[in-house]
């Protein structure tokens, strides 16, 4: 299971009741989950090879470990992104490790047909990446300000209303809990998101060179799952599914 990198990975096991880990172990899957590095500064340089690289040592060891000769894999949001540049890469080597691949809310066309297109141009996309290299990351919280803002009636000031003038405790929820609990991105990691979110590579053969080798997903044989929600503003489920 590969977490998104601006998360953490604890997304996988909230609580016994909400837990996919433990519904694996339970299905006698045997299942092991990445836990990404919060970056800091150090680490802006850190891009999407860099990671990918992650991944295929991760892939070995899981290998090593268990004598199989490929691995079943999950990905969620950027992890998701993640895991299908990983695969084309392993098509590009001709390599198949991988034997399925499960998506959850990762976006791989990234054509603007939705909420996110309202807060997108050339100049703020460039001054985000100028930001994040100027500080070496992107904060978690800076982020989740601007997903936030994208439903402000839900993810704002209901709790304005709720907590402050009505004077309520807020309410007890894992998910939202998860949701702060934000890491931060290496710059460079940011850059190539951003730079993909532009170009829109994933959807063209050769479009994006990842650790040496161009990607193209039509060469990957693995079966795919791709899970989506209708009304999920960030990922809407028609960027995910194609």
């Amino acid at each position: 299971m590969i977490p998104p990198q601006i998360n953490k990975f604890y997304v996988f096991d909230l609580s016994p009741e909400k837990s996919l880990a433990r519904f694996c172990l339970r299905s006698n899957v045997q299942t092991f989950i990445i836990s990404w590095r919060n970056p800091t500064k150090a680490q802006r340089e850190w891009g999407l090879s860099t990671y990918i690289e992650a991944l295929k040592e991760a892939v070995d060891v899981v290998l090593a470990i268990t004598g199989s000769k490929d691995i079943n894999m999950l990905g969620a949001c950027s992890g998701g992104i993640t895991c299908t540049a990983l695969l084309g890469h392993y098509a590009a080597l001709g390599e198949k490790k991988v034997n399925a691949m499960t998506l959850l809310v990762s976006v791989l066309d990234t054509t603007l047909d939705n909420e996110v297109a309202l807060f997108v141009d050339e100049q703020t996309l460039e001054t985000a990446k100028r930001h994040s290299y100027q500080a070496g990351v992107l904060e978690g919280r800076d982020m989740a300000k601007v997903f936030a803002w994208m439903r402000p009636n839900d993810l704002i000031w209901n709790y304005w209303v709720n907590n402050y003038l009505l004077g309520n405790e807020p309410p007890v929820f894992d998910i939202l809990f998860w949701n702060n609990d934000t890491t931060r991105l290496p710059a460079a990691f940011h850059g190539d998101l951003i730079e993909m979110f532009k170009n829109n590579p994933l959807i063209r053969p050769n479009a994006l060179e990842v650790c040496g080798t161009p990607i193209d997903l039509k060469q990957v044989t693995a079966d795919v799952f791709c899970l989506a929600g209708t009304n999920d503003h960030i990922t809407p489920w028609a960027s995910c599914y194609k």
